[in-house]
């Protein structure tokens, strides 16, 4: 989940080392918000991890990840009870 402004977004989050497009540098957090039309950029938010949904890997082509994800996502919507109507 993602807090801003006292308002709880539904989100998908990645924390690690870019396996597939990694340069090496330091573990990173990036966290989208499902479902939500804005800017976030600049503002102070609360990121509240509710389960693991899979271990990081690397993937043989930008396509295979991005199909990855998309799973990923419907699986973070179905979490937080949001799934697609």
């Amino acid at each position: 989940r993602l807090r801003v402004g006292g308002r709880d977004l539904a989100a998908a989050a990645y924390l690690g080392e870019r396996a597939t497009f990694g340069d090496g540098g330091p573990p990173l957090l990036e966290v989208h918000a499902l479902d939500f039309e804005g800017d976030l950029y600049g503002r102070a938010v609360e990121v509240a991890f509710l389960r693991r949904i899979r271990g990081d890997r690397r993937f043989a082509t930008e396509t295979a990840l991005q199909k990855r994800i998309a799973r990923d996502v419907e699986a973070c919507r179905r979490i937080a009870g949001r799934g697609r109507r």
